[in-house]
């Protein structure tokens, strides 16, 4: 929500929606990681045949799911003016090395195959592929000590990519590093350290059995600033804003 407030408040129109399976969204869950990326190109292609984007130049946006989902749809929707991705991961089979380790590493092959089963095309994407051959304006940010998505594992291995590339053959993709922001870099480092804080707490009540009473967690989550926890960087959202634009 507060970076859904920052682009209207810079005057953008925005449109967000929920992924499948999730709060206001139909479905009975979610269908995998590259769920996704069809639900974006899904909302694309709905708003194209209302007629919403007639006469608009839009961009895309998106953090950590919506990063992976935002860097992709560049291969379906060559029209998108601009794009930004905070915190995303590159492709399905870089996550599951990072998340699904030891022997339940086994099981990565099947699980991609339940993503193919129920998405298709969308679980063979892949941002390096993607971003390799497109001519759409993208900005790619990540803070270097990210412990959701590797740094290291996905937004450097991208970076490297793009800039292997001979100069007058690289496609228009910049990165931005921060650090100190761990998967939030458009944040401050404050905010950041409030909300692990804030998750810490949280788990720690939860593996207690304190919260399961609706009035307990509604207190709880009372007991923190919202605001504190969810302020943003302006120097960050500067540069989104010049790409944007």
């Amino acid at each position: 929500m507060k970076e859904i407030e920052m682009l209207c408040r810079a005057g953008f129109r925005v449109f967000s929606y929920d992924h499948t399976g999730c709060t206001l969204s139909e479905g009975k869950g979610i269908r995998g990681l590259s769920g996704s990326l069809a639900d974006l190109d899904a909302c694309i292609s709905a708003l194209k045949a209302e007629g919403v984007l007639d006469g608009l130049k839009y961009s895309v946006i998106g953090h950590s799911w919506g990063g992976f989902a935002a860097m992709n749809i560049l291969a379906y929707h060559p029209d998108i003016h601009s794009m930004v991705a905070i915190s995303g991961f590159i492709s399905l089979k870089n996550m599951h090395k990072d998340t699904i380790r030891g022997f339940a590493g086994l099981f990565r092959g099947a699980v991609l195959a339940y993503e193919k089963h129920e998405n298709g095309k969308y679980a063979e994407a892949n941002a390096i592929s993607t971003l390799m051959n497109t001519n759409i304006p993208s900005l790619i940010i990540h803070s270097l000590d990210d412990d959701t998505v590797s740094a290291k594992g996905h937004f450097l291995r991208l970076k490297r990519a793009i800039e292997s590339l001979p100069q007058n053959d690289r496609p228009p993709v910049s990165f931005l590093a921060v650090k100190g922001k761990n998967h939030n870099p458009n944040y401050t480092e404050d905010a950041v350290k409030y909300k692990d804080s804030f998750i810490k707490e949280l788990t720690k009540k939860k593996k207690q059995g304190r919260l399961k009473a609706a009035d307990e967690a509604g207190l709880f989550r009372n007991s923190f600033d919202w605001e504190k926890m969810t302020e943003q960087d302006g120097a960050v959202w500067k540069i989104i804003f010049e790409h944007l634009k």
